[in-house]
């Protein structure tokens, strides 16, 4: 009895602890198999993310694992949107400038994927010397690539660029041979193969901002315990074969969906479907933000006013003359750094997008106010109102109903433009995709599904867009 109580009594002290413990936010890039994937909740696993879990564990801290790209990961953590970062980085001088390593936790190496039609033409490494090379941005495998040829196509993910060499856009993907071994273990044929000589080697540490030396210390003092009681080598057991990996990646789609390629589509279409109402929300909040901004600031151009009209017309033309992927960038990475703080991805998204979307209405809305005849303002001042009463009861509800198709264009740019969002990790519909084929390398299918959702949607909103033109009729009186 006493011994239950006691055991009792350490599980509620044990739960309280971890309760308060504290969270640290850990990037990855899940499109690195065997290293990180995700299963079909969206959840991230793999090498690196059990590794990560296991040293909070041991050191009594909270992880929180963020999806984002993988040349996003150093600039996160240069402004405190992240506390660290474990995604197979491998530890190199010019990383070391910017960032803090951990002790090597993995030791890998560079190597070649080639076609096997192309096995007897390129048998070494220093054969692609004159070929077209491609690898992923950012990375070693991009570095090692640029030391073999000088003509080297880099790609945001590994699967794009083995995309590439399939459509024979490449000779040869250079990558990390852990994920050059899964990608050849997950596909059905033998078209590929590797140079049996590897590019060099590395090792591969998590890394941290440099001022943060207490969360450093705690991840080399987790290493260090998760190797001494085994934890370490059990997980390095459970990834060691990449034939393994197939059980952990979608339902194990690449043994069960051996036949049909659409059924593997229907398989995956669920998390499609929830990145399309992603893409759909941010889309509505952005566009519905964006009315808002654009309606005051289409007013504020034709302002009498210059203290309004001026800082108006400089807002639309810069965010009109900058790209939408800049302003992302701009606000998920320059402003924390500006101002000290973080700013969740979501927030960066509908931030960007409301304030992009807000220049283009409001232009949408200054050209629909300058149709309205001059005299419906001259019969408004002659009933006694006032400009704004004038422009609030009389023009604008003109103005808004002709400018319903340009309004029902900007929403369908936005929903495709939202796409974009994906750069700063936030899993809407292309970003879900992506993801997918990280895990199974069937591009074709993914990428023909999501295009299928985005056509469907767009179709959706164009018919409902048309049918309230119908509504109203060209002098803005309801039918």
């Amino acid at each position: 009895m006493k011994k239950a109580l006691l055991v009792a009594a350490l599980s509620v002290c044990s739960a309280f602890s971890m309760a308060n413990a504290e969270t640290y936010k850990f990037g990855t890039e899940a499109t690195f198999a065997p290293f990180e994937f995700t299963d079909d909740k969206s959840n991230v696993i793999g090498y690196d993310a059990d590794i990560i879990r296991a040293i909070g564990e041991a050191e009594g801290f909270e992880v929180q694992i963020v999806n984002m790209p993988f040349d996003a990961l150093i600039p996160s953590i240069l402004t405190k949107q992240l506390d660290g970062a474990i995604a197979g980085i491998t530890i190199s001088e010019e990383r070391a400038k910017q960032v803090a390593f951990t002790d090597p936790y993995y030791k890998s190496g560079i190597s070649a994927i080639i076609r096997r039609a192309d096995k007897d033409k390129y048998q070494k490494i220093t054969d692609l010397s004159k070929s077209r090379l491609c690898a992923q941005i950012g990375t070693t495998g991009a570095n090692a690539a640029k030391e073999i040829s000088g003509n080297v196509g880099t790609y945001n993910t590994v699967p794009e660029a083995f995309m590439e060499l399939k459509a024979k856009g490449c000779e040869a993907v250079v990558n990390d041979r852990p994920v050059n071994l899964y990608f050849l273990a997950t596909k059905k044929d033998d078209s590929y193969v590797e140079i049996p000589e590897l590019v060099s080697g590395e090792n591969y540490g998590i890394i941290t901002n440099k001022k943060n030396t207490e969360l450093l210390q705690k991840l080399n003092s987790g290493l260090k315990k998760i190797r001494e009681n085994g934890t370490f080598q059990k997980i390095h057991q459970k990834y060691r074969c990449p034939l393994l990996f197939k059980k952990y990646s979608m339902n194990s789609i690449i043994e069960y969906f051996s036949t049909l390629d659409w059924d593997f589509v229907r398989s995956t279409g669920l998390l499609l479907i929830q990145g399309a109402f992603v893409t759909l929300k941010i889309t509505l909040l952005s566009v519905s933000c964006g009315v808002l901004i654009g309606l005051f600031v289409g007013i504020a151009e034709l302002s009498h006013y210059k203290l309004l009209k001026y800082p108006a017309k400089v807002y639309v033309d810069i965010i009109r003359g900058t790209p939408l992927l800049v302003q992302i960038f701009i606000i998920y990475f320059a402003l924390p750094a500006i101002l000290g703080m973080r700013i969740e991805p979501y927030i960066a998204a509908v931030v960007a997008c409301s304030i992009n979307s807000g220049a283009y209405v409001a232009e949408i809305f200054r050209a629909g106010i300058q149709s309205i005849d001059k005299g419906q303002f001259e019969a408004g001042r002659s009933l006694g109102l006032t400009w704004s009463q004038t422009m609030r009861k009389i023009v604008i509800p003109q103005a808004f109903r002709r400018t319903i198709p340009q309004l029902g264009n900007e929403f369908i740019a936005m929903l495709k433009d939202s796409s974009l969002v994906s750069v700063i990790g936030y899993e809407e519909l292309t970003r879900k995709g992506q993801l997918v084929i990280a895990a199974t390398y069937r591009s074709f299918e993914i990428w023909t599904a999501v295009a299928i959702i985005y056509l469907i949607m767009t179709l959706t909103i164009s018919r409902l867009v048309a049918y309230l033109e119908k509504k109203y009729n060209s002098n803005g009186q309801q039918k």
